[in-house]
């Protein structure tokens, strides 16, 4: 299907058939400007797996990025929302490293939007889904030792379904035609 399929399909629009507001592989004309505005010049659409791939790893992205800039520039402000607080400067230096890495995280997540390789995908959205579920598993050991916390288990659901939806990604990534 591609551009083809749309010309043929722009063809049948002209002519007033029963394809007319529709490219031959079924996706409404408007949608295929939406996605198409997503895609490298020159393509045609993008198909919903891969557009649906493309949102999930921008808005990760933004959002590490974000949590890098907090981290780098007030570095108490994200451990203070569940209640630590640092006895010495020198541990202030322990956000300052988790800024860089989350700044290395969102590059790698911006950067997913445009590769098309199925394997570096792959292997990308299994990296972010182990790191979530670790991250996730870590922070009920500090629930469990330290109490209850609104926020952390708000970041804890959150990091489940990030989890679950990079596993998603990793898995219809897979090679065709195997089952994992």
């Amino acid at each position: 299907m591609g551009l083809q399929a749309g010309r043929v399909g722009a063809q049948a629009d002209r002519a007033g058939g029963a394809q007319a507001g529709r490219y031959t592989d079924g996706m409404p004309r408007a949608a295929r400007r939406v996605t198409a505005s997503l895609c490298h010049p020159g393509h045609v659409a993008v198909p919903p797996k891969r557009l649906f791939e493309r949102i999930v790893f921008l808005v990760h992205g933004v959002v590490t990025l974000a949590a890098a800039v907090v981290l780098v520039v007030f570095p108490a402000a994200i451990p203070a929302t569940v209640g630590i607080r640092f006895a010495t400067d020198a541990v202030v230096l322990l956000p300052y490293l988790l800024g860089a890495t989350e700044l290395a995280i969102a590059l790698i997540s911006l950067g997913a939007v445009r590769i098309a390789d199925r394997r570096a995908v792959r292997l990308i959205a299994f990296a972010f889904a182990l790191l979530h579920a670790v991250t996730a598993a870590l922070e009920i050991v500090y629930l469990a030792a330290e109490g209850m916390s609104v926020v952390l288990v708000v970041n804890l659901a959150v990091r489940i379904v990030v989890t679950g939806v990079f596993v998603v990604i990793w898995w219809n990534r897979r090679p065709v035609g195997t089952a994992a």
